[in-house]
Formats: structure tokens, sequence, C-alpha cells
């Protein structure tokens, strides 16, 4: 993942020796920033996790709109050089999210970034009180991915950036700066609710005399439609839609029993409960109806389990002071 950032921001020296003529910070100092943040569009794989034979090299893809960052530094000046731990936190909406695996395009979606980096910067004076400056970091990014109910994981990695700066002393003791970040990240690495993860041992399929090909299909623990797309060239194809349903078994109250409110007021917990398949696992994007007695307002009344397998619904209560069952 690669993002690039523009931020804005202020440098404060906490020695007494910060040097307001030569733009430079000697000693020790805090940075604030804040700004802009943009991640460059990206394919992706989607498939059996690496098994030997299977197809992970559909074409998919995530697109990104401009989102926000702010980043706080402590770090120490001596001479040219500065050295300086930063602490960062990124977020941008997905404005679409597409894979031709499954044929379908989620209009929603998002990605958070926590990043804790290392930086060495090297300033130049270019003029009395300005300075650019040059520097490189690394360190770890923890990216959480979101697209509506079918992917919901989050996962640290190895990042490394450069930086860019410009800083203006505009007292004895505080810079104004400009900073531009490249940061790059490894993967991250996601998992999906509606996956198509095919056979190992027979993911490309076999022709037989009549010129048929077959294959298995396995697909991940989340209801719903998927479609799936078979081609022996990329202009000569065919689609197929499947309907993964699941067998349920279990529905847990996880949080909200045994609460009260006063008269007419919503509840303060919201109701939670966990769906599981006859296999124990989570059953995602499974509609769950709520209904209620004694004049209780449920809402929403029908919901989608998220990709932990959990519906939540907000109650308020009824005219009459009573216990309720929902």
């Amino acid at each position: 993942m690669t993002t690039r950032t523009l931020l804005l921001g202020a440098v404060a020296a906490v020695a007494l020796t910060a040097n307001a003529q030569a733009a430079r910070v000697d000693g020790w100092y805090i940075s604030l920033e804040g700004g802009a943040n943009w991640i460059d569009d990206n394919e992706f794989d989607w498939g059996g996790e690496g098994a030997p034979g299977v197809i992970t090299d559909f074409d998919n893809a995530a697109e990104y709109d401009t989102g926000w960052v702010a980043m706080a530094s402590v770090g120490y000046g001596f001479g040219h050089w500065r050295t300086e731990i930063e602490g960062g936190y990124r977020v941008n909406d997905m404005d679409q999210f597409s894979s031709a695996a499954a044929l379908n395009h989620y209009a929603s979606g998002e990605v958070r970034e926590a990043t804790i980096m290392a930086n060495v910067h090297y300033d130049f004076r270019i003029a009395k009180r300005l300075m650019l400056s040059l520097g490189v970091g690394a360190g770890g990014d923890f990216a959480a991915v979101e697209v509506d109910t079918v992917i919901d994981d989050d996962e640290w990695n190895f990042a490394y950036q450069g930086i860019a700066g410009l800083s203006y002393a505009v007292s004895p003791r505080v810079d104004l700066v400009v900073n531009y970040r490249y940061l790059r990240a490894q993967g991250p690495t996601v998992t999906s609710g509606i996956g198509v993860i095919q056979d190992p041992n027979n993911a490309s399929g076999s022709i037989s005399s009549p010129g048929l090909v077959s294959t298995n299909l396995r697909l991940g623990n989340s209801s719903g439609e998927v479609r799936v797309r078979v081609s022996v060239t990329p202009t000569i194809f065919a689609d197929f839609t499947v309907t993964n349903t699941l067998a349920l078994s279990s529905l847990t109250k996880i949080d909200g029993d045994n609460q009260s409110a006063a008269i007419g007021q919503t509840f303060a917990k919201t109701l939670i409960v966990e769906v599981k398949d006859t296999n124990g696992n989570v059953a995602a994007n499974t509609p769950v109806t709520f209904t209620a007695n004694g004049g209780v307002t449920v809402s929403p009344t029908v919901t989608n389990t998220d990709s932990s397998g959990r519906a939540r619904v907000n109650v308020t209560g009824g005219a009459t002071i009573g216990a309720y069952t929902v």
C-alpha cells in the first residue's frame, strides 16, 4: 500500500538553544501536523491463499478518496541533523471496490492506518529563516480495512517513507512547517466473508472428450449471491451465479439483556446477538428479525449480521412500566 501525505504543522523547541535566525532546531522538540492523505489505487489478489494450483490472478482493484491525517513527533536536533519518533493516524474512504473473481462492486468502504516511525532528517539552510529538510523513516503500519459487511480485517506490516519539507522560524522557539511524505507498507492481507476458494487439486479444471471443463468451488461463511467468471482468454469467458446459503444452528445473546430505562426512553445498551452455522462458524450477512411486546420499539426490526456474525438493534421503552420481552 502506498500513501502520499501533505501536512501543515508547527515545531516547538523544548531546548533554549533553538535558533530562529538559522531556522534550525537544536535540542529537543515536539511537532504537531495535520493535512491531506492519498492512497494510490491498487490491485489485489483474490483466491485460495497460495495453495498449490489455486488461481489468484483475478483482475481486482480498489480506488480511494482523499483522506485526512494527523501526526505528532518528538525529536532531537543537533547541527543539521534531526532524529525523531513519529506517530500518525490516516483515514481514507474507499471510492470503489471491485472483484472480477466474484464480480461484486461495493460502494462503501474505509481504510484506517496507524503508523509508528523512526525518522532521520537533514536540514539545508536556503534563507535566513527558511530551511529545506530531507528525511527517511522506517517502522510499522497498522491498517484496518472495512468494506460493507464483506471485509472487516486488520494487520501490522513493515513500512518505510521518504520526507521532504520546508520550515520557517516564526519565533525563537517555534517553526512553521510544510511536509510531504511518501509512505509504502507491505500488504495488508485481509480476509473476505464471501470468498471463492477453488479446489487445490482441480483449480484450473480439465477438458474432457466432449469439450467440457469442470472445477469445484468452496464458498466463505457469509450468505449471499456470488458471481464467478470462468475464462480462457480475457475476451472469452462465461459468468456463473451461485448463492451461498447457510444451515444455521444457534443464536446467542451477547449484550443488552436485563437493563432498564425511563418510560419512552431508549435503552442505553444495544441488543446484540450472534448467529452461527452448523459447523460452528459465525454466519455473516444473515438477516435477523427482532420483535417486541408491550409497545416497545425496536430499530431496525430486521438487520443483517456483520462479518463477526453479530446483529445489533436499539430498543425504546413503551408508555407503561413493566418488563418487556424482545
